[in-house]
Parts: C-alpha cells; structure tokens; sequence
C-alpha cells in the first residue's frame, strides 16, 4: 500500500515538476507580439448599428511552443464587470498535436476548435489574422483590450501572462439631431383625371379613312367629340393629353394589322384635329395590332361550344399569326370570325385632364 502511495505521489510530483519546466521555459521565451501595437480602438459609427472593430496580425516566432504542450492565447474586451471576448488562439505543439488526435480518433470525439483558431508551432514562424466587428454596447467607451497567455499540459491549465494590447476604446456620442422645423402647408395636389371611351367605326375593305356616311359612322363621331369638347371647354378643368388608339381584330396578318392599326388611329386624329377646339400638339396616337385580350373576353363571357379549346390557343405562348391559323382549324372559327371579330375593331380614346383647385 506504501508503495502505491509513493508510485502515485511520484507521479503527481513529476507531472508538477513538468509543468514548472514548461512555464518557466515559456516565461524565458516572452510575450507574443501583435501588430499594430498599440492597437486604436475607434467605434465606427457610419455603420448602422455602429461597431467596434478590432483588428490585429498574432506573430508566432519558430517552435514558440513546446512540443507536448499546447498555448492559449485568448484576447478580451475589459471596462470594470463587463468582459466580452474578441478571438482566442490555439498553438499547439507537434507531439501535442499528434497525442490529441490520436486521443480524439481512440474516443471518437473530435477536438472542437470552433470558437477559435488552430495553429501548430514549428519549424517556421507563424502569422494569425484576427478580424472582428462588434456590435457596440453603452459600456464599451474606455474599455481596453487585454491578452491572456497560458499554456496547457494535459488536463490543467496555467497562465503564464496577461497584457494590454490597447488604451480605452474612443467613442464622441452623436450631437442631438436639432428639432425637425416644422413642414409648411402643402396646398392640395392638383387632381389628375382620366376619360375614356370607345368608337366602332365601318371602314371600306382594307381601307382606314373615316367616312361619316358609312354605317353608323356620323353617330358614333358625335358622340365622341362631343364628349371631347365638353371636358375641353369645362373651365374646371385643363386638358393634358388625348390619346387615341386604334385597335384590330385577330383576322390577317399580323404586319398588315400593325399597319392598319396605326392608321386608323391616324385619321382619327386627323378627324379630331379639324373638329375640336385644341391644340393638335395634344392629340396622340397610339394602336393595337390585334386584340386578344378583348377576343378573350368575349369567349370567357360567350356560350360558344369548344370554348377551352379556343382559349386555350389564345392563351397559348405561340405567334400571334399561329394563334390565328390555329383558330382556322377549329369549327367555331366561323362563329368567331362573324360574331366577335367586328367588335374588336374600334378606336379607343383617352383624355387625361386636371382639375383646377379653387382658392379658398
């Protein structure tokens, strides 16, 4: 029994005895040094929210670190109670290194170094960057930040040094914003207004020249203008712009109905121009090629028979002259073609106006 207390205490003693060779060969070997030193604490308030960046280079000369054993260097912001850790450095030694993974691979448990960073002490000197942006607490202004060094021998642990590595964080709190001035009194935004109608004209076969004579042409005419010339001549109110669009329906080429599209909105305006009191420089043109948007209506609100088939082309990705041939092929073309198709050829207007504010 004498025997096994000795063996142990041997033990205990030859471990201790260790432990003071390796610190007092880590004293003689000095501080860690970083660059820059000192370091500048400034809080960066253009950042939103405002930080406190810390930012150092960790020098490891050569075979800094004794082969079994591994160092610590842990960095701490530090104003009174409050303490927040910046970046701690692992440097193990090249037998520790091996040991500890060999440990790990015979436990089945890897070593966690993910609140750091791990390096090993060799033969070559060793360069650690360290980065961080904290997130600035009220207690930081004149907190320093301090460097802890200790060094680990199995199981225990020992500090072998603490230094600054910085004078108080500098922090000038915001001036107060000055009191906004009060906002003037915006008068009433003018109140932008829009009209709009529509207009189904006859035209002669392939033709786009507006004759009064033709179908129902002269009604429909005045009706237009002289909606037209009621908001023109309301003194309510200011005419911004009229735009008259020509439309067309599915049937002919797609080219062609671009054509004939845009001169249909053209004589319109011609039309218009000789008929209503203002300025022509505010009658614009616009048109529609063909209407598919409209046809589709007309079928979604129709009782025509096959009419999935038939919105199902018309909402397809195809060309607008595919669609067309498409529809050819389908028995309700001629449905389409004599019921639906004529009301789509129309001349839409549009006259956009402002209402004038009357003083108070």
């Amino acid at each position: 029994m004498r025997n096994i207390i000795r063996y142990s205490f041997a033990i205990v003693l030859g471990g201790l005895l260790a432990a003071c060779s390796v610190t007092r060969r880590m004293e003689n070997r000095g501080q860690l040094r970083t660059s820059p030193d000192p370091q500048q604490l400034v809080v960066d308030q253009t950042a939103e929210p405002a930080t406190l960046p810390i930012n150092y280079l960790l020098q490891i000369p050569r075979n800094y670190v004794p082969r079994k054993a591994q160092v610590i260097y842990r960095t701490e912001l530090v104003n009174g109670d409050n303490r927040m850790p910046v970046s701690k450095v692992y440097i193990n030694g090249r037998t520790y290194e091996r040991l500890m993974w060999r440990q790990a691979k015979f436990e089945g448990v890897q070593p966690d170094y993910s609140d750091g960073v791990m390096v090993v002490s060799g033969s070559d000197p060793v360069s650690v960057t360290t980065a961080a942006d904290l997130a600035f607490e009220p207690w930081m202004p004149g907190a320093v930040l301090e460097a802890t060094t200790s060094v680990k021998l199995c199981r225990d642990e020992y500090v072998l040094s603490k230094r600054l590595l910085s004078g108080g964080v500098q922090y000038t709190p915001p001036a107060p914003k000055p009191e906004p001035a009060p906002e003037p009194v915006a008068p009433p935004a003018p109140v932008i207004r829009k009209f709009e109608g529509s207009v189904s004209l006859a035209y002669a076969v392939n033709s786009y020249r507006i004759n009064p004579a033709y179908g129902d042409n002269a009604a429909q005419l005045a009706e237009m203008t002289g909606l037209l010339d009621k908001i023109l001549s309301d003194s309510m109110f200011t005419t911004d712009k009229i735009v008259v669009t020509g439309i067309c329906s599915p049937d002919g080429s797609y080219a062609y109905n671009s054509e004939l599209a845009r001169n249909r909105a053209g004589s319109v305006r011609e039309y218009l121009v000789s008929h209503l009191d203002a300025d022509p420089r505010l009658i614009q043109t616009d048109y529609i090629p063909e209407d598919w948007e409209g046809l589709r209506q007309l079928v979604e609100q129709s009782d025509i028979a096959n009419k999935d088939a038939i919105l199902s082309i018309i909402d397809g990705t195809l060309s607008p002259d595919v669609k067309e041939a498409a529809l050819k092929r389908l028995p309700q073309y001629q449905a389409l073609k004599t019921t639906m198709f004529p009301r789509l050829r129309q001349v839409k207007y549009e006259i956009y106006y402002t209402e004038k504010i009357q003083p108070r």
